[in-house]
């Protein structure tokens, strides 16, 4: 598993109610590494889904205890109430129905069972394009070093037109232009929401939040104020990942009530800790900005 990949394993194993028994991860990897990382680490039946036509792709024999099939997350191929969790990284920034998406697994999820959401980076941040485009031996990736032509914020301010005049400027071979534009600004695999409608998303959903955490890009006062003259004051362009813990109700009445309390307690709680946790994080980029001589 890749670095991300482990970490939010961890984190997730460490919600699992008592008693887990099936566990469902939407959007797995080609490989199946996660499930079959879920399956050694708890026990439980692993089922893994991913709509690529790539998929499944592990090699040698499954554990008994994993099953990997192609499917849509926002229409699960299964029963009410089939997993006690479900798990989805890196994948709520590629799906277009957000509403349907968390629809599905509320359906799927059994009273009191938990969904964890680990994803980035948003199309309203700085790297929300997400490029990738490979002709030959020529390829354009977000995260590699050296391979991202795009500058950051670009792909909300500039038109299909303008990026194309910039990249024929000579930061990436010619042959890429059309398919970088064509990933941009209209290929399917990414979903183009802002920060705000997976919030709204999340609280208009029937699971409950539980809580929800943010990775931060650097400020850029320059980008922001073009960013604010074109989609309006007040939006948020600098958070680049979300983490979101969110259960599905208890059935009984008493215990409903107690959850509530207890999420209604933790809203009051969070936010100053959100702050500072923010603060924190921030005053360590500025502190790494200045030892490297970035200022």
């Amino acid at each position: 598993m890749l670095p991300y990949q482990s970490a939010t394993v961890e984190s997730f194993i460490r919600l699992l109610p008592g008693g887990t028994r099936d566990i469902l991860e939407i959007g797995s990897d080609i490989g199946g590494e996660v499930v079959c990382a879920l399956a050694e680490r708890t026990g439980a039946r692993v089922v893994g889904i991913n709509q690529s036509e790539a998929f499944p792709n592990h090699p040698g024999a499954l554990p008994a205890n994993v099953r990997l099939l192609r499917a849509d997350g926002r229409a699960l191929p299964f029963a009410e109430r089939s997993f006690d969790a479900v798990l989805s990284v890196a994948t709520m920034e590629h799906v277009i129905g957000l509403d349907a998406f968390l629809a599905e697994v509320e359906r799927v999820l059994r009273p009191g069972g938990v969904f964890l959401t680990d994803f980035c980076p948003l199309w309203s941040s700085a790297l929300g394009h997400h490029v990738f485009a490979v002709v030959g031996s020529k390829e354009a990736r977000f995260w590699k070093p050296g391979k991202n032509p795009i500058p950051n914020y670009a792909h909300l301010l500039w038109t299909p037109d303008e990026m194309r005049e910039f990249l024929r400027s000579g930061p990436t071979a010619e042959e890429l232009i059309e398919p970088i534009v064509q990933w941009v600004y209209f290929e399917e695999d990414i979903n183009r929401c802002h920060f705000e409608e997976y919030l709204e998303a999340f609280e208009s959903s029937a699971l409950c939040v539980q809580s929800m955490y943010f990775a931060y890009d650097a400020f850029d006062q320059q980008a922001m104020t073009q960013l604010a003259a074109k989609y309006g004051a007040g939006r948020q362009f600098t958070v680049n990942g979300i983490r979101a813990e969110m259960r599905k109700l208890p059935e009984k009445p008493l215990q409903r009530e107690a959850f509530r309390g207890y999420l209604a307690l933790r809203k009051r709680l969070f936010p100053a800790a959100a702050k500072l946790l923010s603060f924190t994080r921030r005053a360590a980029y500025a502190l790494n900005t200045i030892r490297r001589g970035n200022y």
